[in-house]
């Protein structure tokens, strides 16, 4: 049986799994932890909501649309996953993995012969997505916004106050052709017009799409430099005054490689943990930085704490964090003989900051 969005069911009869599947699909629905899987043929994309609640964004294994599923941890029930799109049948589809702002607003690498990046929306008053629009800017002033943004794999996204606006989307991709790292901003809420798109430097190349993250008002952008693999970090200098400028500085992160996406997030004391998966195997490393470990300019200052014991992926993994809490998601290897082919899991991570480098630790806790 070929289920939508890769959903599988245990231990019901087929004729049952069907009729559940269709009303689900169809209606509001809450599935227990432990009746559903969820594949993927990319790694998903995850936040946790200020209520708690974990928000699964991923690309269906058989199709190229984007689905949406959510845990709340407090009951152990995942509501059904479902489609991102709007009631005039308006789908956000893609060929990469999603990358989200919040819950309610996706950013996206548009599906096969289209690598224009996409971006939808869901309306806090009828809680309904939009209909995607790709992102454009203005070629030259005074005339329509004609420019568009092409590029490889995933983006990433956060908000930052450049001058003149506050808690700005700012948008990290790596462009289809050069393979470099750009950037560009919102120029007004609401808006598909984005700004020109800013440059980093010229050594800042990459087969796959970068991570971002906030230290202290500061965008850091991690990537995997095209050719070698290695993990760098792009750290913008000064302020925001001027967003154009090309004023960055590169730090490698001590032996860090990976062929896959980069994930980061911000964690509690102004630490960034990052989470890639291995160029040349499938083990999900982690790498930390804390002010108490120096300057984070500094390749010594990041701590190398070996790779998450128990788990693997072929794909990049996921990580966010809200209140003490760690959240994992990844795709299981579709090599793997313990998982079904394009499976998903999510659980906790408990983060060993003693762990060596180079050796098994940290705890993931399953939500099956």
């Amino acid at each position: 049986m070929n289920h939508p969005a890769g959903l599988n069911t245990k231990s019901w009869a087929s004729f049952s799994v069907k009729a559940i599947l269709i009303f689900c699909l169809s209606f509001a629905c809450a599935w227990n932890v432990f009746a559903v899987n969820i594949y993927t043929k990319k790694g998903p994309a995850i936040r946790i909501g200020s209520s708690g609640n974990i928000y699964l964004f991923f690309t269906g294994h058989n199709n190229d649309y984007i689905w949406e599923a959510r845990y709340n941890p407090t009951t152990r029930i995942w509501t059904a996953p479902g489609r991102v799109l709007n009631s005039a049948g308006n789908a956000a589809r893609t060929t990469e993995r999603p990358a989200l702002l919040n819950a309610n607003s996706v950013f996206f690498h548009g599906n096969v012969a289209n690598d224009y990046i996409w971006h939808v929306e869901r309306t806090s008053t009828t809680h309904e997505w939009q209909r995607p629009n790709y992102l454009k800017y203005f070629l030259r002033t005074g005339e329509p916004a004609t420019g568009t943004f092409t590029m490889r794999s995933s983006p990433a996204v956060l908000t930052f106050s450049w001058a003149g606006s506050l808690n700005t989307p700012t948008i990290f991709f790596t462009d289809l052709v050069s393979r470099r790292i750009e950037y560009t901003t919102r120029r007004e809420t609401g808006s598909s017009i984005w700004s020109r798109p800013g440059l980093l430097p010229a050594q800042s190349v990459s087969n796959v799409g970068p991570a971002v993250a906030n230290y202290g008002g500061t965008p850091l952008v991690f990537y995997a430099k095209r050719n070698t693999h290695e993990i760098f970090l792009a750290a913008k200098n000064h302020d925001l005054s001027n967003r154009d400028t090309n004023d960055w500085t590169l730090v490698g992160i001590p032996r860090a490689f990976s062929t896959a996406d980069i994930s980061a997030t911000n964690i509690n004391d102004r630490g960034i943990l990052l989470v890639y998966k291995g160029h040349n195997n499938s083990k999900i490393w982690l790498r930390l930085y804390r002010p108490a470990f120096g300057n984070i300019l500094q390749s010594s200052s990041w701590r190398r704490l070996g790779y998450v014991r128990g788990v693997e992926t072929d794909q990049a993994p996921a990580i966010a964090y809200r209140d003490g809490t760690l959240v994992l998601a990844f795709k299981n290897p579709d090599v793997s003989a313990s998982h079904p082919v394009h499976s998903v899991d999510i659980g906790y991570l408990t983060v060993d900051e003693s762990n060596r480098h180079d050796t098994p630790g940290h705890t993931f806790t399953s939500f099956r």
